[in-house]
């Protein structure tokens, strides 16, 4: 945090790298264009769909061993959240000028506890992180989600371990869901 603040209001530029999220726990009604400019912002969570989240770098500092459970913090149950998510309405439009337009309600329930299974095939490895499809199970094993793709930060302490993990095998998370453009795309 006081690196953060030691730049903060400066005219300077400081790289940042992490996980882009497109999500819609603070979805608004107000347009925004990416490219456009921005207002000041004065809340520290403004209607907004995108964001980088988690940060795994700031300048040099590495972040990725902030990658672990909020301490105090309620996490949702995984019935509850699938639930929700399934119910939530999002409508990706595809422009003419090569953008895309999201509109979504907000839905919440950003942090999940759960277990996942698993599943048989090949785990797929990019620069930046693991993909695993998985079954989503509540905390007593209990079925949620036959088929979720999972993504895990390159290098975090849950992509190691997922690793060694083969077919049927279990892992306790705490997730952070996004729209999966892949499946979009599809």
């Amino acid at each position: 945090m006081n690196l953060v603040h030691s730049v903060e209001g400066k005219n300077q530029t400081t790289p940042i790298v992490g996980v882009w999220r497109l999500w819609c726990e603070h979805a608004g009604q107000d347009e925004q264009v990416q490219g456009s400019p921005l207002e000041k912002i004065t809340t520290t969570n403004p209607p907004h769909v995108f964001e980088i989240h988690p940060m795994t770098k700031f300048g040099n500092f590495n972040l990725l061993t902030s990658l672990k459970p909020i301490d105090g913090f309620t996490y949702k149950k995984a019935e509850d959240a699938i639930f929700r998510y399934a119910g939530t309405r999002c409508q990706l439009i595809a422009g003419n000028d090569n953008t895309v337009t999201i509109q979504t309600a907000g839905v919440g329930f950003n942090y999940v506890e759960c277990v996942i299974e698993v599943l048989p095939g090949d785990q797929v490895v990019e620069d930046d992180g693991r993909f695993v499809f998985c079954k989503i199970l509540t905390l007593d094993s209990e079925l949620v989600a036959q088929k979720v793709r999972i993504a895990f930060v390159k290098d975090s302490k849950p992509e190691k371990k997922v690793k060694t993990l083969t077919e049927g095998k279990t892992m306790h998370i705490i997730a952070i869901p996004r729209i999966d453009l892949a499946v979009a795309a599809f």
